[in-house]
């Protein structure tokens, strides 16, 4: 009897890799890749916080039998963006109110979504106060609420007058 002897390749099934995830803007929470799951592969998405690129990466469960459609063996790598966010805003408008000389001062109510706010002051006369030493002298004044801008969020400004009353003194 004759022997014969065939030799042939099983070529791998090429899976394809799936788009890159849409970015998000910054919230100010945890944020991941909105992507597609698949019985052929894992996923590690663990995304973050800040602005800024995060990989996602998608590794075959079985690359004995499969490969990317980029040619990749066994790990592609997509990227994920989450971007600045110009949604920033006052959630409570910045305000002061005003008081007479010698009484307790009045403190500045303002909250904004995203940053911490610091609260500045200044005199009619040009006079900046920091925020740890208010105005206490009659007078009129400006509080100076400022957000800094970040690679996160767009920055905050805003002024209100205010006005420390001379007490009157009774003859």
């Amino acid at each position: 009897g004759l022997t014969a002897s065939v030799k042939f390749t099983i070529k791998k099934q090429e899976v394809t890799v799936p788009s890159a995830p849409s970015s998000e803007v910054y919230t100010g929470e945890t944020l991941t890749a909105d992507i597609e799951t698949s019985e052929l592969y894992t996923i590690v998405n663990d995304g973050g916080v800040n602005a800024g690129k995060y990989n996602v990466v998608l590794s075959l469960k079985d690359n004995a039998n499969y490969k990317w459609s980029t040619g990749e063996e066994e790990t592609t790598t997509l990227i994920f963006e989450i971007t600045k966010s110009n949604a920033n805003k006052w959630i409570t408008t910045p305000s002061i109110s005003g008081w007479t000389y010698g009484e307790a001062k009045a403190e500045p109510s303002y909250e904004s979504r995203y940053g911490d706010v610091n609260v500045t002051y200044q005199g009619a006369d040009g006079t900046a106060y920091e925020s740890s030493e208010k105005p206490t002298n009659a007078g009129t004044y400006k509080a100076i609420f400022t957000v800094e801008e970040s690679t996160n969020h767009n920055g905050l400004t805003a002024s209100v007058k205010f006005t420390i009353k001379k007490q009157e003194v009774t003859v």
